[in-house]
């Protein structure tokens, strides 16, 4: 017997789950809203055409309760007490007028008034009240109701649940997008993939898991076979969930989304800024692709650095000096990124200054000289920095009209190379780092640039105490 119809056995003893007139199946279905926010209140079971907005265990717990009967009252998984069966005031306690309890599986719930957004129990916000008595509710979302319904799920420790490629929950994707399956607090194991259907849920496929800080996560990427899969085995989308360790996940829904960009950014250190020999400096990058997985690396002197998506931080020793080049390079599959930033480390001997020139030449437009598309394009280098250290004293170097700097430009077209010392020339009054390019053609144009410190310029601005 092939293992889906197992699975789908041990189901249908829990009791069939169809889909109501709302969100969620009915064997998640905690109760019924009105509206989302000053509503009245029905059981799961009441009002199910017109109190549409439900409240459900596998949204505010990211997993689906698999336990029976869960709403079967018992001493201790009462969530509110209300006034009716339907179309009811709510309170916190049980007694002359709010005899009917609304109650879900292994739910034990506080009511908070904190201000704060959290549970003084360590739970999740299922509703909000707007008093303890004799009142409307509100989904959690609600900050205009105090009274927060604060419930533990003892079954939903060690959550379980999808999220994108950056770790953030979800709830929808797409065919050709990846997704991670994580369970929380599981250092090994399979993911089983299914796909909810009225009487048996279908195996879609089986992903082992790889531990990573303390938790099991498995990658998915949708593909067209799993999608025709669910399409042949009964054309519903809405349903996918996996299973891990008995557990088992929200829903994720298959929807037609667009493609998210790659974005990386160097968010430390910032191009052009200076430090000492000896230092340690903080390389941090953030790599964000939603449906991709990011395979990147940060390549800073003779040291290679891998990193993917999210946040990641290096630290370097500076046990040298001169003008040194961060080189930031990322890839999802089908796009690439290369960021540049340059930054200058400043020679001392006992506390002293080694004289010397420094330069860090800094693009912030176009940000990825490697990858121009458009043939009218707007270049500058005006963040670029230099530093003359002359007899111990430190002079900082700022693009203005004055020279300081040598501009070499280079400009790559298909089939035409341009190169270009202190381009623009000055006599048509454009600042050689803040100009308009065109290109001969759109695509596949590409720019390099080489700053140094000019032998005629100035010396700069003094920025130590004591200057001449």
């Amino acid at each position: 017997m092939r293992k889906e119809f197992v699975l789908g056995f041990v189901l249908v003893l829990f009791g069939l789950s169809f889909i109501s007139a709302g969100s969620c199946y009915d064997n998640q279905t905690i109760m019924r809203l009105y509206s989302s926010s000053n509503s009245h209140v029905s059981t799961w079971n009441e009002s199910i055409s017109s109190y549409l907005e439900e409240t459900c265990y596998d949204d505010v717990f990211g997993q689906v309760y698999t336990n029976i009967d869960p709403h079967v009252c018992t001493s201790a998984n009462r969530v509110l007490s209300l006034s009716n069966t339907s179309n009811a005031h709510a309170s916190n306690v049980t007694g002359a007028g709010y005899d009917v309890e609304v109650c879900y599986g292994d739910l034990d719930c506080v009511y908070d008034t904190g201000v704060d957004a959290s549970c003084s129990n360590d739970g999740e916000i299922v509703a909000r009240m707007f008093s303890g008595f004799n009142t409307h509710i509100s989904n959690a979302s609600d900050g205009n109701y105090p009274v927060k319904v604060c419930c533990v799920s003892p079954s939903a420790s060690g959550r379980v649940y999808w999220s994108n490629m950056d770790g953030e929950e979800i709830s929808q994707s797409n065919i050709t997008k990846k997704v991670k399956l994580i369970a929380e607090g599981v250092s090994s194991g399979t993911f089983v993939i299914w796909d909810e259907d009225a009487f048996f849920p279908d195996e879609i496929r089986e992903i082992e898991g790889v531990s990573i800080d303390s938790d099991l996560v498995g990658i998915w990427e949708i593909t067209q076979s799993d999608y025709d899969r669910a399409d042949d085995i009964g054309e519903d989308f809405e349903q996918f969930y996996f299973e891990i360790n008995e557990k088992n996940s929200s829903y994720l829904s298959i929807g037609d989304e667009e493609d998210d960009p790659i974005i990386i950014d160097i968010i430390s250190p910032g191009c052009g800024e200076y430090y000492d020999e000896g230092d340690a400096l903080n390389i941090t990058i953030t790599a964000y692709d939603a449906d991709d997985e990011i395979v990147g690396t940060v390549t800073f002197g003779d040291q290679v650095f891998p990193f993917t998506n999210g946040v990641t931080s290096f630290l370097v020793d500076l046990d040298f000096y001169g003008s040194f080049q961060i080189l930031v390079e990322a890839s999802n599959g089908h796009e690439s990124v290369r960021i540049i930033d340059n930054i200058m480390i400043l020679g001392k001997t006992a506390d002293v200054y080694v004289d010397g020139e420094y330069v860090a030449a800094c693009i912030t437009e176009p940000k990825d000289l490697s990858r121009i598309d458009g043939t009218v394009v707007n270049f500058s280098a005006s963040a670029t920095r230099g530093m003359r250290v002359v007899d111990g004293f430190r002079y900082l170097l700022v693009p203005d009209h004055e020279d300081l700097f040598a501009w070499n430009w280079t400009f790559s077209s298909p089939g035409v190379d341009d190169s270009y010392a202190n381009f623009p020339d000055t006599v048509y009054d454009i600042e050689a780092y803040n100009f308009t390019r065109r290109f001969f053609s759109p695509g596949d144009n590409s720019a390099s640039l080489i700053v140094s410190v000019s032998e005629d310029g100035e010396d700069g601005t003094c920025i130590d105490e004591l200057c001449p």
